[in-house]
């Protein structure tokens, strides 16, 4: 079965740095309502990154998390 995984996107002073939360969900639509209706996701995110610019929500399943990873590493932006 694929489990899908928030992932934090943030931007601090020109840089992108990903996180992805360790909470598996068992379909995309759970893990997108999730994010959208429990505050404490973003209420981390700003804990995490006091000095962003922003952020994104996003799901991902694990095969996408290592795709993104490979790339993050290419770029050699922060993971």
């Amino acid at each position: 079965m694929m489990m899908w995984f928030i992932v934090a996107i943030v931007y601090v002073a020109g840089d992108n740095y990903y996180t992805r939360m360790q909470e598996p969900f068992q379909t995309k639509e759970l893990c997108e309502k999730f994010y959208q209706t429990n505050m404490a996701v973003r209420d981390d995110v700003m804990k995490l990154y006091p000095n962003q610019t922003g952020h994104t929500l996003v799901c991902l399943t694990e095969e996408q998390v290592q795709e993104l990873i490979k790339e993050v590493r290419k770029t050699g932006e922060q993971v």
